[in-house]
């Protein structure tokens, strides 16, 4: 009868040659020791993380400055001052700097209403930057109450003001701004529209824009100075680019003294009508 393993009872085990047995204990030496060379290189990591972790965290990388200055450094900010804009920006000293969020910074920025464009930078160690580019006035429009809002060739609403600013048209006629911030009404787009096709050069001698009930656009210039308002009839908020450039090609082709009416409403037909 033989045994399970197929060996003959009282058969010795054979011997296991030297070689092969110091190669095993080798093999498995070896692999004992990438083990610990994985354990001791994860516990590095964990260890340098924890350490930049908390050097991240450390005093060493604080915000310690908050420096505001105009994007173009030839062109100041002269409506948005620096205490403004650091408030605005939610950062305080002694915050971290490494993880801050630029974008979430730069974002309330631009809700201050003369802003238009800004810029945020780190610049190590401790300073955030914030570079600040204004927006510019192009009308006042009725404010809400009394007065006038400063508005910008986008509609929006910059300032209030108690009477009209010398080289600023005002534009009569339109739905009353709230607050900075907000934006022109959407009947107001097109005497804004008109504004910026008039040519800057006429510009200075425009003395008001209304909008009419029925949403026509009617300017009021003074091309002489001892002579009364001349009124210009543009009609619908459209085509005014071409509409402005026959104004102006006209104004410069006719004699402007006597002037009571200027018509261009049909683009490319302006008519003139003279005082009696």
């Amino acid at each position: 009868m033989s045994s399970t393993s197929g060996r003959p009872l009282g058969m010795a085990k054979p011997a296991i040659d030297p070689r092969l047995n110091a190669r095993r204990i080798e093999v498995l030496r070896s692999r004992g020791r990438r083990r610990l060379q994985v354990m001791g290189s994860l516990g590095g990591v964990g260890a340098l993380s924890v350490a930049a972790w908390g050097l991240v965290q450390s005093p060493l990388l604080d915000l310690d400055h908050v420096r505001v200055q105009p994007l173009v450094e030839v062109t100041p900010n002269l409506h948005v001052d620096a205490r403004t804009i650091e408030q605005a920006s939610g950062l305080h000293r002694g915050d971290p700097l490494f993880n801050r969020d630029l974008a979430a910074v730069r974002r309330r920025v631009l809700d201050v209403p003369w802003v238009a464009e800004v810029e945020v930078t780190r610049e190590w160690p401790g300073t955030v930057a914030i570079r600040v580019g204004e927006r510019v006035p192009l009308v006042v429009v009725p404010r809400t109450g009394q007065g006038w809002m400063l508005v910008d060739g986008e509609g929006r609403a910059l300032d209030a003001v108690p009477d009209v600013p010398a080289g600023i048209v005002p534009v009569e006629g339109v739905k009353p701004v709230e607050a900075p911030g907000r934006m022109l009404g959407p009947d107001g787009r097109g005497a804004l529209a008109l504004v910026g096709a008039i040519p800057a050069t006429l510009r200075p001698q425009v003395i008001r824009i209304v909008l009419a009930a029925d949403g026509s656009l009617v300017a009021f210039l003074r091309l002489v100075d001892d002579e009364d308002e001349v009124e210009v009839r543009f009609g619908p908020p459209v085509d005014l680019k071409v509409k402005a450039l026959d104004l102006a090609t006209l104004l410069a082709g006719v004699e402007t003294r006597g002037v009571a009416v200027l018509d261009v409403r049909v683009p490319g037909t302006p008519v003139v009508i003279r005082r009696p």
